[in-house]
C-alpha cells in the first residue's frame, strides 16, 4: 500500500464532539451542564468557521440509556492527528477550558502538534522508501555483477 504523502500532509486532524442530549433528568447532570456550556458559550461564528477551516468535525451523541457515571459516556471534546493519535482531550474535569480565548488557543496547539506528527510521519516514510530504492539498487548492482 502507497502512502500519497502529499495527500496526508494537506489533510486535516479530527475534531470529536461527545454530547448529551436533553431530557428531564439530565438538566442539572455535569454532562449537560458541559454540553450546554459548550454549544451555548463557546461555539460562536468564529469558533464554527475556525473549527470547519482547521479540523474534520463530528458529533456523537451519547445514547439516552448510558451510564453517565462511566468515563467514556462523559460529554468531552477529542482532537485526533490524521494518523489517528489522541492529540488533546477537554472534559467535564477541565471545561474551563471552555472559555473562547482559551478554547482557541487550545486548538491551535493541538494544530501545531498534528502538523508536527505528521511532518515527522511524512519524513519517516521518505527515509523508508528512499533506504529501499537505495537498497534496490544496490541488489541490482550486485546482480548486474
Amino acid at each position: 500500500m502507497t502512502v500519497d504523502l502529499d495527500a496526508l500532509s494537506k489533510s486535516k486532524p479530527l475534531f470529536v464532539y461527545y454530547y448529551v442530549a436533553l431530557t428531564k433528568d439530565r438538566v442539572g447532570d455535569p454532562n449537560f451542564q458541559f454540553a450546554s456550556k459548550f454549544e451555548q458559550g463557546t461555539l460562536g461564528q468564529e469558533t464554527i468557521e475556525f473549527l470547519n477551516k482547521n479540523f474534520i468535525c463530528k458529533r456523537v451523541e451519547i445514547p439516552m440509556d448510558a451510564d453517565l457515571k462511566v468515563a467514556k459516556n462523559h460529554a468531552r471534546l477529542e482532537i485526533y492527528s490524521q494518523l489517528g493519535k489522541k492529540m488533546g482531550l477537554i472534559g467535564i474535569e477541565n471545561d474551563a477550558s471552555l472559555n473562547k480565548s482559551q478554547f482557541l488557543g487550545f486548538l491551535q496547539v493541538r494544530i501545531t502538534k498534528c502538523q508536527k506528527v505528521v511532518a515527522d510521519e511524512v519524513a519517516r516514510i521518505q527515509k523508508v522508501r528512499k533506504d529501499k530504492e537505495l537498497a534496490d539498487k544496490k541488489q541490482a548492482a550486485k546482480k548486474g555483477e
